[in-house]
């Protein structure tokens, strides 16, 4: 340890190498039981095999697994799509498990070796926003420790890549903004169609990149990155709508995914604010509830409608219902987001000190206060920072994305945005450090011009 340079990256990678081998280690053994939304993502493998369009997920993550199947020798189509509920009982658990059998260590082995890859391009974003090679290395050092981060890359989900691709991404605009490489306006695309691939929630990419294409071509510098950004852009545009289109042909609705669908019945049904129009929805509801087939809570009913109505039909039930009581719907949304916005600081994860109760109030405030101060720096300075208007918008979009389409769970699903939102803190502090030195060397002269 003495040998490292003080500050030095190595210094992290000495902490966190080991640290993913004995995580490892403990994960030799074959699971018993694999719940939550892994099932989705393997049984997605057969959809994108036979050349449809899952309902539930986008292709990155299942295709993903199949190349780790394909390893151990494993077949996705042994595996029967989920019927009752999102999440597996404990029997499709335990299937699960057995099927996927050492296969899993192979996931979270890539998963960590892609998040290993990711400390130096944090780092020198991290250099870029605070310009010290000692904020640097604690930030980073932050962003490797933290519980919150660490225990994700153990699970067969996407939180792991979406937490590295946006590493990659923001990195990429970095290189772009520094260095007017083209390569890197290329790679900024790439990151961009593979997290709005990986996780449906990353649409609002899209528009950001367009806002970048037109900064771009407001500096002549930039031009050449301009028309690529633009261009890509278009290009992603066309794939998702595409996407899109051929989603509506197989399920009914122009859209990515069911899940936006289930989450917005399941989030009336939760406000109980929902009226049946269809006969059919509302004889089929009364015979759940009489049958008393729950397990998952809110998201089992929508989950069993969206299977046997289909898509539009259960999509056009929850729009009525929004349109004729959306005061209500409002009023609960608003309630919903204040009762996560009182989430303690920190939380206790399994003993861990961890941020996994992170409140989205000190969220809402950090985001408040970026656009004052990009709105003070137009109009006191008529110039901003461009890249941290950048991890501002993407903030802010993840943000507003998060507490309007999801009913809850706000906490893993802005999961993958802590990064720059510990990137915009770091850079607040060093504004404000930057600040008092300017008034401490503003007094000082001042003093000395007096004696």
């Amino acid at each position: 340890m003495k040998s490292f340079k003080p500050y030095s990256l190595s210094f992290i990678y000495a902490i966190t190498i080991p640290f993913a081998l004995l995580i490892l280690c403990l994960y030799m053994k074959a699971p018993t039981q694999i719940g939550g939304d892994t099932y989705t993502y393997y049984s997605a493998i057969n959809s994108f095999k036979k050349g449809d369009i899952d309902l539930w997920r986008t292709p990155v993550y299942p295709l993903f697994l199949d190349l780790t199947l394909k390893v151990s020798n494993k077949d996705a189509s042994t595996l029967q799509p989920l019927t009752l509920s999102p999440v597996p009982s404990q029997k499709e658990s335990e299937d699960l498990a057995k099927f996927v059998g050492h296969s899993r260590i192979l996931v979270i082995l890539i998963q960590y070796i892609v998040f290993i890859l990711t400390l130096l391009p944090f780092s020198k974003i991290a250099y870029a926003i605070c310009h010290s090679r000692k904020w640097s290395f604690w930030l980073t050092f932050i962003f490797v420790v933290c519980s919150f981060y660490a225990r994700w890359h153990n699970w067969i989900r996407t939180e792991s890549f979406a937490i590295s691709g946006i590493i990659f991404l923001i990195y990429s605009a970095l290189r772009l903004y520094e260095s007017h490489s083209v390569k890197h306006s290329f790679l900024l695309l790439f990151w961009t169609a593979f997290l709005i691939f990986l996780r449906p929630g990353f649409i609002f990419l899209l528009p950001i990149s367009f806002v970048v294409s037109i900064w771009l071509f407001c500096h002549k510098a930039y031009l050449k990155n301009a028309y690529v950004c633009l261009l890509g852009a278009m290009v992603i545009t066309g794939c998702v709508l595409s996407y899109m289109a051929v989603f509506k042909h197989q399920h009914g609705t122009f859209s990515i995914s069911a899940v936006s669908i289930m989450n917005k019945y399941a989030e009336l049904r939760h406000y109980n604010i929902i009226k049946f129009e269809n006969d059919e929805i509302r004889d089929y509801v009364n015979e759940m509830q009489r049958s008393g087939i729950k397990r998952n809570g809110m998201f089992d009913e929508p989950y069993q409608l969206i299977l046997k109505f289909g898509s539009k039909v259960t999509n056009e039930e929850a729009n009525t219902a929004i349109k004729k009581n959306i005061n209500g719907v409002i009023v609960n949304k608003f309630l919903n987001i204040l009762e996560y916005s009182r989430f303690p600081i920190f939380r206790s994860y399994k003993g861990l000190i961890s941020i996994v109760g992170m409140s989205l109030g000190l969220i809402y405030l950090l985001m408040t206060i970026y656009l004052v101060l990009i709105v003070r720096d137009l109009i006191l300075r008529r110039k901003m920072s461009w890249y941290v208007v950048l991890l501002w918008m993407i903030g802010v979009s993840n943000l507003i994305v998060t507490v309007i389409g999801a009913p809850d769970d706000y906490p893993r699903l802005l999961l993958p945005c802590f990064s720059i939102e510990l990137l915009l803190v770091a850079d607040l502090v060093v504004r404000f450090s930057e600040h008092v030195a300017r008034r401490i060397r503003k007094n000082q002269a001042k003093v000395t011009a007096d004696q």
